[in-house]
């Protein structure tokens, strides 16, 4: 039940009913079932409407409780369902004509955003949940016999979601009559669908640092009165823009709907309210966008099942008769960086019993290549820290290649802030050889105490370790992270320690080909120089956050045991 209690509760009580029997039944718009008034004992009446029951809340509950759609089937399913949204829009932008009444209204919603989509439960899954828009509050409607010229005055809704030209920049603006057309409410509903995909692609960490971004851009704009909007006033901010690539650049396999979603989203936030897509046309795009979204996952499944229909399978070297191994689930960096928001426990965390009192340590490419990927090194950076945190006793330990400045922390939250202080340094070259050289001396020194000491006046051996590396791949042209791998693979020999005593794990941002190539080899290195051990595993940043884990450390999920051979 939605309740007015303010002086003007019955203008707006009367006008959201007046909006709900005009529209009429849309299954994307929450259903209305009966207004009445009621006297208080103390003086006053209250004016009340009774609706749909949302038990799951709204959009933004959604964003915030959730995680976002990892499998084909689910992605569909979110879009589909949040997409079917647009056919509210055109139940209320185009109202069928009464009896008596002209040829046909037009109508304006003026306050979409996600607090105004309601979530409603249709099963036990929740990407079976229907989305319905709410809130009629603001709507308005106006008979109108010249479709091309559709206008009304503004209600004054959405600020944060609503389109640059009903921005009330100045004194007069603020109480003058606008002239509001429907493509407003298209332009709120490509604002919801830009914070969706960003939220089904990077998780809720990505969409709060894309509203943290937007407020900081409008904030810079001077005298600008509505931080966290989505336009400067003429158009799109800026990082709307770099978000959205941001967004096409992570895009997980699988994931058919997310590109073309980003395409409607240009078209819905011009910066003309003529030249944004109608709710009609909008609709037909929406149709197209699942309906090929769902060929391409059948075409993929079907792919799949002549695959391992048809492949003979390979026996395993070396183990004839052992059991597989479970398959080893997949993890996203976008998963943990939402259970860091939610301070929730990662899934299957029994996986890091094995990486029980190791160091860790952190290697980051700060070079000129990496200023591209820097906002993706820090979310990659934070997923990782975060997991191992608890792991290291005396803390992890993080240095940036081009000054090796060590930083030692329990905390996640430090060794980002870390980061976050090379933002704008990301202009020189690095030398991977060096830094390496550095990190293996310093960790070996404990084993190059002279023999003649007895074992009690010796250094104990070093803890197990795993070194993570963020990086392109590519560095100066006579780079080379080769050497100091062999040469920390000689002296692991020669001190006797065990063979996954250290592992050195690379995380490549990027598909720059000589970094993958590089990065290909260190990870072959074992066999292809003949290597006592394997420590080194490679991974891209987009990949399984387990195998970036336990990659460097477990053979089975290095996916090449050696001692096999």
């Amino acid at each position: 039940m939605k309740t007015y209690t303010t002086p003007d509760a019955r203008k707006y009580h009367d006008k959201e009913v007046d909006a709900f029997q005009r529209v009429g039944q849309c299954d994307t718009l929450v259903a209305f079932h009966g207004s009445f008034s009621q006297q208080l004992l103390y003086g006053g009446q209250t004016f009340n409407i009774l609706l749909e029951y949302a038990d799951g809340g709204t959009l933004e509950d959604f964003f915030q409780r959730d995680r976002q759609p990892t499998s084909p089937e689910d992605i569909i399913k979110f879009w589909e369902k949040l997409l079917d949204i647009t056919k509210a829009l055109h139940a209320i932008h185009q109202v069928e004509p009464r009896r008596e009444g002209p040829e046909i209204f037009h109508g304006w919603h003026q306050d979409v955003k996600p607090k105004n989509i309601l979530v409603f439960s249709q099963g036990d899954h929740i990407f079976d949940s229907k989305f319905k828009l709410a809130d009629l509050g603001l709507s308005h409607f106006r008979e109108s016999m010249d479709g091309r010229n559709i206008w009304d005055k503004d209600a004054q809704g959405t600020r944060e979601y609503g389109a640059p030209e009903l921005y009330r920049g100045n004194e007069y603006l603020e109480t003058a009559n606008l002239q509001v057309k429907q493509g407003a409410d298209m332009w709120s509903l490509g604002c919801v669908f830009s914070e969706a995909v960003v939220w089904s692609v990077i998780g809720l960490l990505g969409l709060e640092e894309y509203r943290q971004a937007r407020r900081a851009e409008s904030e810079q704009i001077p005298d600008f009165k509505d931080p966290g909007c989505f336009h400067d006033e003429q158009q799109v901010l800026k990082c709307v823009r770099d978000t959205h690539e941001r967004v096409k650049e992570q895009i997980r396999k699988g994931d058919f709907a997310a590109e073309e979603v980003l395409r409607l989203i240009k078209e819905l936030l011009e910066k003309s309210p003529d030249a944004r897509p109608t709710a009609t046309i909008t609709i037909t795009r929406v149709h197209h966008i699942v309906s090929d979204a769902k060929e391409q996952v059948e075409r993929l499944r079907s792919q799949t099942d002549s695959t391992s229909n048809t492949m003979p399978r390979t026996p395993k070297r070396g183990r004839p008769n052992s059991e597989e191994p479970p398959p080893l689930p997949n993890l996203t960096v976008e998963e943990v960086n939402d259970c860091v928001v939610r301070r929730q426990p990662l899934p299957n965390s029994a996986y890091l019993d094995s990486l029980g009192g190791r160091d860790f340590v952190f290697l980051i490419d700060d070079g000129h290549r990496m200023k591209k990927y820097w906002p993706q090194v820090k979310r990659v950076c934070r997923a990782l820290t975060y997991t191992v945190k608890k792991l290291d006793d005396d803390g992890l330990e993080m240095h940036c290649m081009v000054e090796m400045k060590k930083i030692r922390s329990k905390k996640t939250s430090t060794l980002i802030e870390g980061l976050d202080k090379r933002d704008e340094r990301l202009q020189n070259d690095v030398d991977i050889n060096k830094c390496l050289n550095i990190i293996f001396d310093e960790y070996m020194k404990t084993m190059k105490q002279p023999k003649g000491l007895t074992t009690a006046f010796r250094s104990k051996s070093p803890k197990p370790m795993v070194l993570f590396v963020l990086t392109t791949g590519v560095w100066d042209s006579n780079d080379n992270a080769e050497g100091p791998i062999k040469s920390l693979i000689k002296q692991l020999d020669e001190s006797g320690l065990p063979d996954k005593h250290v592992g050195i794990q690379f995380v490549q941002f990027g598909d720059i080909k000589e970094g993958t190539k590089k990065l290909e080899r260190l990870d072959k290195l074992v066999r292809l120089e003949g290597l006592s051990r394997d420590i080194v595993n490679t991974e891209h940043c987009t990949g399984n956050v387990w195998k970036m884990l336990l990659g460097s450390t477990n053979n089975r999920i290095d996916g090449y045991d050696h001692c096999a051979m």
